[in-house]
């Protein structure tokens, strides 16, 4: 766990150095170090340019939230595999979310295919495999979320681990939603990012890094708890 967080902590630090790089861009000058002349060179920077950068990153910031919830549900699951965690060992919700997997396997593959994964349920299912499902294994079959995630949708994705959210935080919305708009065409990136300030932007970050401080601790302390288990869950 202490891994993640240190990368984690550098994935913040990146952000953190982008917007820095923003400020300085938006003030529509750099100064370069020329390597073939041995100075600094003053180049005058295109508007259009400091826009599109201030959409990059509303993606930026998307994606660090992605990529540490996908990396949280990936700790707990390579937990319980270390562990050998029999499956009626495993708490409620997770042995739900489980033999949800195994339904869309046998419902999205055709019988012959999906016959060693409906002998590896019976197996779990009489107690006799140890829980070895990875957190990439179960996406391909049953995803928890669909590129829309929130304070809302990562709130319901823990639930399948039996872990309640706390913190509830508006800026994710914020950053889903012009997210979308940038994917979906709605708005090109120079148009969206006309709408941004670089203090819009650094007090999203701030309310990113401070809700994910506060999961990354919630999610470490079920870990340390072994609250993926039946008889310690909701202790």
């Amino acid at each position: 766990m202490n891994i993640l967080i240190r990368e984690v902590d550098d994935k913040k630090e990146s952000i953190s150095n982008f917007l820095k790089f923003l400020e300085r861009l938006e003030s529509n000058e750099l100064i370069i170090n020329d390597i073939n002349l041995g100075e600094d060179s003053r180049y005058t920077v295109p508007i259009g340019i400091s826009t599109v950068q201030k959409s990059s990153c509303i993606i930026l910031l998307y994606n660090f939230i992605e990529s540490v919830i996908t990396n949280l549900i990936s700790k707990i699951h390579d937990e319980i595999i270390r562990n050998n965690i029999s499956f009626f060992d495993l708490n409620s919700d997770i042995r739900t979310t489980v033999i949800m997997y195994y339904s869309n396997v046998v419902e999205k593959m055709n019988f012959k295919n999906s016959a060693p994964h409906i002998q590896e349920t019976f197996l779990l299912l009489a107690n006799t495999k140890k829980m070895n499902l990875t957190y990439k294994k179960l996406s391909e079959f049953y995803s928890l979320y669909s590129g829309n995630l929130d304070s809302r949708e990562a709130k319901k994705v823990f639930q399948h681990y039996g872990i309640n959210i706390l913190k509830d935080e508006s800026g994710l919305k914020t950053i889903k939603d012009g997210r979308n708009k940038l994917a979906h065409g709605e708005f090109t990136f120079e148009e969206y990012g006309r709408t941004l300030t670089i203090q819009q932007l650094k007090d999203l970050k701030e309310k990113v890094f401070i809700y994910f401080d506060s999961l990354l601790s919630q999610v470490k302390e079920y870990i340390e708890a072994e609250n993926y288990l039946e008889a310690n869950n909701g202790e």
